[in-house]
């Protein structure tokens, strides 16, 4: 066990890593690709140039048979080679070297500490000559490839998962468990927690309606509702700018209309806001058809670096002005590029370890007095967004009626009805209604009474 006071020098430390490296093969076919050179006379990683030989011809000795070389095997490259052939000299001392290396002692150094220390190392290393390129571009005059290539750099990430092993019955069991707990985070609603339990991690919630209904609404009480609960998230707005988003969250926060926010002192504000128990949102915009999941991708992890901060869920308002990571608009059809962004949505709801809430539009000229069949709109309406239904996880339509509507922008409180069109964890079809009050930017569970 390495104690956090013991240090390597970096000579030493050099000779652990690729002593490790060749002998753990995943290992090495995750990290063993960013330290191979082409030549190891012209550009070395290592300090000593002869460990930077031992790991190329390892490398090119796996993509010749598919398996790292033994010390036997490795001398016979090692007196093979043409490149030493002419250098006595040298072919003993890489000899030396290699004897070293395979017979180094790991067994007193933790394998975790010693794969932290690997990838550091492959960082620094990338990192300096992402820099040193740079230096090249921004001399002649490019600087397109600067960000991009620093990014890509440093962004080496190790999977130590290794799945679920069904015979290990303690292991499934706990995690069979853990589906049926609570998460600690809500949609917005009691009774849309009751019918789709909580959010879960890697998970995508969609809330579809026609233009003007209240998606942003929506989304926004999905926001503050867990920052209640003492959650902290992001809010990614390619639509309202984030004045205006601030403001109707804070009116949902302090159920104060926007005129009484601005009779509001910080102190009361405050007051509020120390029982939400640390809870967070950040708000962060982006122009419509720019940004994409990679995007809100670098951003967490800029805000994670300087901050530390961690999304419990993140918010992204709204899904059809979200662009793809590769793909551009009008290469594919409507179904594929939207079907594209939903599943780079989903994927980000995996790399962050948490939920992710979107909105989407049902492009219909109202609902009419009655809505759609039987008075509610379904997926049928969704027409080319049925890509966006196809990956969601729980799809979410807000209906209203003209004459709700109507009634609604009389005094501001306005009857909506939630249907759950798709519950892939659960039956869907349920039909939940709700008060939206415009005057606070709050939802609430049931319809309001009023005589027509």
């Amino acid at each position: 066990m390495i104690n956090d006071e013991l240090k390597f020098s970096s000579a030493i430390m050099e000779r652990l890593i690729l002593a490790n490296l060749l002998r753990d093969k995943s290992f090495y076919l995750k990290v063993g690709k960013f330290l191979r050179t082409d030549s190891f006379k012209d550009k070395n990683h290592f300090n000593d140039h002869k460990l930077q030989w031992i790991l190329n011809t390892s490398a090119i000795y796996y993509d010749k048979y598919e398996r790292l070389p033994s010390l036997e095997t490795m001398k016979m490259l090692i007196e093979g080679s043409q490149k030493l052939k002419d250098d006595p000299l040298l072919t003993k001392a890489m000899r030396n070297a290699a004897e070293e290396i395979y017979n180094k002692d790991l067994s007193g150094i933790e394998l975790d500490y010693l794969r932290d220390e690997t990838v550091k190392f492959v960082r620094t290393k990338r990192a300096v000559e992402a820099t040193y390129l740079n230096e090249i571009d921004i001399a002649n005059g490019n600087f397109d490839n600067l960000n991009d290539r620093l990014q890509k750099a440093v962004n080496i990430n190790l999977d130590k998962d290794f799945g679920i092993s069904l015979a290990n019955t303690d292991e499934t069991m706990s995690i069979i468990q853990e589906i049926e707990e609570d998460s600690g985070l809500t949609f917005g609603s009691p009774a849309l927690d009751r019918v789709l339990n909580s959010p879960r991690a890697g998970e995508l919630t969609v809330f579809c309606g026609t233009p003007g209904i209240g998606k942003t609404i929506w989304l926004g009480n999905v926001a503050t509702e867990n920052m209640k609960l003492g959650k902290k998230g992001v809010f990614f707005s390619l639509e309202v700018d984030r004045r205006r988003l601030a403001k109707r969250l804070y009116s949902s926060l302090l159920l104060k209309s926007g005129c009484d926010l601005l009779n509001t002192s910080k102190e009361e504000a405050d007051a509020i806001f120390a029982s939400f128990n640390g809870g967070d949102v950040k708000i962060k915009n982006y122009p419509a058809h720019n940004a994409c999941c990679n995007d809100f991708a670098n951003y967490l992890m800029d805000l994670y670096t300087i901050e530390g901060f961690v999304p419990d869920f993140i918010v992204i308002d709204y899904i059809l002005i979200t662009a793809a990571n590769s793909v551009k608009r009008g290469e594919d059809n409507s179904y594929t590029y939207n079907k594209i962004v939903a599943e780079e949505m989903r994927n980000l709801a995996v790399q962050f370890n948490c939920p992710v809430f979107t909105a989407a539009q049902i492009n219909r000229n109202g609902m009419g007095d009655k809505g759609g069949t039987k008075g509610i709109v379904t997926s049928k309406d969704l027409a080319e967004s049925r890509g966006i239904l196809d990956t969601a996880d729980y799809l979410l339509i807000i209906n209203q009626t003209d004459t709700e509507k109507k009634l609604g922008e009389k005094d501001g409180i306005s009857e909506q009805r939630i249907y759950i069109d798709k519950n892939r964890n659960g039956t869907s079809g349920e039909t939940l209604n709700f008060t939206l009050d415009y005057n606070t930017m709050s939802i609430t569970d049931g319809k309001k009474q009023r005589k027509i």
